[in-house]
Order: structure tokens, then C-alpha cells, then sequence
């Protein structure tokens, strides 16, 4: 091939082929890392995910501790008033064993609330859950994937 001066490009750089090759290799390599880690880089978590839901009894929101435990880790997450909803962050893949706890030392809500009702429930009564679900027992599971996730509990008495 010519230049504008009439030589081969070829005759004045020997190196020209060896440096297209190295670059075609880097291409390679960087185009096989996007592949091989790619996947895992989107995984915000590292293998964790972040579940969210309600929790709810018979219609009504329920005040308490939603734990999700996979192999020996345990991630917990309180219920909020006015819906009982919930957020866990960080929770390990794998199938996650649920328990939902009591909120410990509940007191009864100021305000002229309802026994039972979170202080600022807006009128809706939050009801402590069941005593069979603090178990991981209770034959609530969940299978962690990794990113968002939306789990609502219902609980049945």
C-alpha cells in the first residue's frame, strides 16, 4: 500500500503489522474480560439482593422484624407503618428461611391510637404476627437471586 509520498508503509515501518496485531489481541482480551466479568460487575450486591414487600394478617398490616436467614447469615428488617412494608439489604443468594417476629417491646401506641397500632399508622392498625412465624420453621421461604426483589408475606393464623 502507498502513502501520499509514493512508498509503502510497509518499507517505513516494519513494526506497523506487529502493532495491528497487538491491538487486535488487547481488543480480544478486553472484548473476553467484558464477557467473563460482565455478569458479576452488574451484581451490585456481590451475590446479594434486596428484598422488599409488606407484610400483612388478614388484610392488616403487621408491626414486627421480617429476618431472612440463608446458611448462617441472618439480614433483618423492621415493618413500617402505614402498610407494613419492609426493605432488606444485603441479603445473601440461596434459599432464605423467613421468620417474622414480634417487634421486641412494643409498647402501645400514644395518640389515641388502638392497642396494637403503630404511633403514626394513620388511623390503620398495625397487629403483632403470629407466634408459629418467629420459627424458620414456619415454612416461609424465599429463593435470593441477587438485585431487587419483592416478597409480600402474608400470614394466615
Amino acid at each position: 500500500m502507498l502513502n501520499l509520498f509514493g512508498k509503502s508503509r510497509t518499507c517505513e515501518s516494519p513494526s506497523l503489522p506487529l502493532l495491528r496485531c497487538a491491538r487486535g489481541v488487547l481488543c480480544l482480551l478486553l472484548f473476553l474480560s467484558c464477557l467473563l466479568c460482565g455478569p458479576g460487575c452488574s451484581d451490585k450486591g456481590g451475590g446479594k439482593g434486596e428484598i422488599k414487600g409488606k407484610v400483612t394478617l388478614d388484610g392488616q398490616p403487621v408491626a414486627g422484624t421480617v429476618v431472612f436467614i440463608v446458611g448462617d447469615k441472618e439480614v433483618s428488617a423492621q415493618t413500617l407503618p402505614p402498610l407494613g412494608a419492609y426493605a432488606a439489604f444485603e441479603v445473601p443468594k440461596g434459599t432464605a428461611k423467613v421468620k417474622v417476629i414480634k417487634a421486641p417491646g412494643a409498647a402501645p401506641a400514644m395518640g389515641g391510637a388502638k392497642a396494637g397500632e403503630a404511633p403514626g399508622a394513620g388511623g390503620t392498625p398495625m397487629v403483632p404476627p403470629p407466634d408459629k412465624y418467629a420459627s424458620a420453621d414456619n415454612g416461609l421461604t424465599l429463593a435470593v437471586t441477587g438485585g431487587n426483589q419483592t416478597f409480600d408475606i402474608i400470614l394466615s393464623k
